[in-house]
This record gives C-alpha cells, structure tokens and sequence, in this order.
C-alpha cells in the first residue's frame, strides 16, 4: 500500500479554552460543529468552524467521552456511568437521563475516553481518577442500552479508533504507552496485540483517530505532538508539534474534510510551564490539503432516549 504524503498547510489556537482536561471531539457533520469536553472542569463545549461562535454548557458530572446518537442525541459515559446528555441553547448546564452504571460499587473509578464503533455500539473505558490502581475496564453499549465488559486492568483508557476498511480497532493503555490493535467482532474484538510500545520521553498515547487511509493519528500527551502512524508497522509517518504539552484527541471534520480539530489540557502544570505554554487547555485547528476525514459512526439505539 502506497501511502500519500500529508502536507499541513495551517495550525492555529482556535478557543483559548483553557480547559483542565480537554478531551473527547467530536464532529458533528450535519450540523457543522465541533463538540467537546472538559472533564475536570464540567464542561461541555460546541465550536462552530464557519463562524467561530463557542457556547459552554456547565455540568454536574465528568463527562469523559460522548458520542452522536442517529436521531442527534447524545450518548455519554460519565463519572456516573452511562447516559443520555442533552445540551440546549436556552439552558446553561447540560441534563443527563441515566442509563446504567457498570462500576457504581468501584469508588474512585470514572469513565474516559470512547467512541462509537462501525456497528453503531459505543465503546468506553473506565480508570481510576487518581491514576494509582490499574482498575480499568473497556465497556460496550449495545443498541438496547445493555452493557458488558471487554477487558480489564488497564491503567488509563484511551481511544478507541475504528479501521473498518481493515475490521479493526486501536486502543490504549496511556499508563504504560502502549496502543492495542485487534479485531473487530459482533461481540466486540478478538486477537489482541501490542501495536506499539513507546518510549517514555515520546510521550503517552492519548485520544486517536484513523483517517481516509488507515493511518493512525495519535496525540501524545507530555510530547507536544501528534503523530500519523502506519498501520501496519506502526512506524511514525508524520509528526505536527504543537505549543502545549499535554495535546488529548484528534478528530477530523471540517466543510471539506481536511480539519483536524485537537484538544488539549492544563492539567498538573506549575505555573512556569503554564507560562511557557500559555495556550494549554485550548482548542486547535489544524488544516491539511488532502481529505482525511472518514464519517464518524453513529449510535444505533432501540430504546428511546
């Protein structure tokens, strides 16, 4: 396989959020935004490329990661577990209609980073808060709200990314730096293995996105980077240093589909880093001069919402 080269033509700071925990973006194409979250800080937030409006929802719970629903709901996994999370513009905080918590009895555990899979299902992972006892879970909810259990012991959970032109699916142990890769299935994935292994000064493989040809693009928390990986070697194609430390996710999206909109985070700074990089906790938009956006999947829900 031939891959084609991707030429960044533009990187800017487009919401100087400065978020404590920026994570989870999400391209919503019908309405061309970009949502996102702020984890630590319990907040929800909604970019609007074309004209640059932000609007900030408040919220009672972490919300770790989201995903659209096919009738343009929300469906969250929190520090409460999962639920449905509506956002209004008459409203200032979002409400949440819960679902099921998987781990209500594990105190000090929350859910982190998920996505929806080619099927419809939305996978999402749990980690203990305070990052000391390898206490998390990938969890799948299913087209009739039901949960079951993936895998277990993980240090922080991050991804998940889907290659379905491949069936396949990446995810992460930021912990200890490793990405998974394994096979898709109808009861969630089979034939894991170690995809890469990095270097503790690469930095922690956070969110991830797969683009229009199977690569894998990684944000690297603690290496101010984000690096585009070949899928079948791993082996870094590309890397866009940005000017924060602690980039989270990737997506792409954009009218054309050559945006990559990426979070970040302000998170256990000291002052003197925070100084150094001022823009920490902002939203960047990156533009490139190829399309690499592959149409993110929707969940599929029998129950109403």
């Amino acid at each position: 396989m031939s891959l084609k080269s991707v030429n960044l033509v533009e990187s800017r700071c487009v919401w100087a959020a400065d978020a404590a925990l920026g994570e989870g973006p999400v391209w919503d194409e019908a309405r061309q935004v970009l949502w996102w979250t702020d984890i630590k800080g319990k907040q929800f937030h909604r970019y609007t490329p074309e004209t640059g409006e932000k609007k900030t929802w408040d919220s009672a719970r972490m919300i770790g990661s989201f995903a659209l629903s096919q009738d343009r709901q929300f469906i969250a996994a929190t520090d409460q577990g999962f639920a449905w999370l509506n956002a209004t513009d008459s409203k200032s905080q979002v409400n949440f209609a819960p679902i099921i918590d998987p781990e209500g009895d594990m105190q000090g555990n929350r859910f982190n980073d998920g996505k929806c899979d080619p099927l419809g299902r939305f996978w999402a992972g749990t980690m203990d808060d305070a990052e000391r006892s390898d206490t998390g879970s990938w969890w799948l909810l299913d087209e009739n709200l039901e949960c079951r259990q993936l895998d277990q012991s993980f240090g922080v959970t991050n991804g998940p990314a889907f290659d379905s032109g491949r069936n396949r699916v990446y995810f992460t142990d930021s912990k200890y730096q490793r990405i998974f890769r394994a096979d898709l299935t109808d009861t969630g994935f089979a034939s894991k293995q170690l995809f890469r292994q990095f270097d503790k000064g690469f930095g922690y493989p956070d969110g991830m996105t797969v683009d229009a040809e199977g690569c894998l693009w990684v944000a690297f928390w603690a290496g101010h980077k984000v690096c585009r990986l070949d899928p079948q070697s791993g082996d870094v194609l590309q890397t866009v240093e940005l000017p924060v430390p602690q980039p989270t996710s990737i997506v792409f999206g954009g009218a054309e589909g050559k945006t990559a909109f990426i979070t970040s985070a302000a998170t256990g700074l000291s002052e003197a880093e925070k100084q150094e990089a001022p823009l920490s906790g902002g939203l960047f938009q990156l533009e490139f001069d190829t399309t690499l956006m592959v149409p993110g999947a929707l969940f599929r829900c029998n129950a109403a919402g």
